[in-house]
């Protein structure tokens, strides 16, 4: 049976009641995760920003 990386942080992170310790990991690396994912939107949409700007020459 294989789970990605992520639904297995996510599950763990929803049932954090009596495993405490171990998902406290697991959460900050699934919010790293969502920086890092987060981060990568910002710049593809800010490349995606100039390039639709229309060049000037001069």
């Amino acid at each position: 049976m294989f789970f990605s990386v992520p639904l297995v942080d996510w599950l763990c992170a929803h049932r954090q009641v009596s495993f405490i310790g171990r998902c406290f990991l697991d959460i900050n690396s699934l919010a790293l995760k969502i920086r890092r994912v987060a981060s990568f939107g910002y710049s593809v949409s800010a490349r995606l920003g100039r390039l639709a700007q229309p060049e000037t020459s001069f």
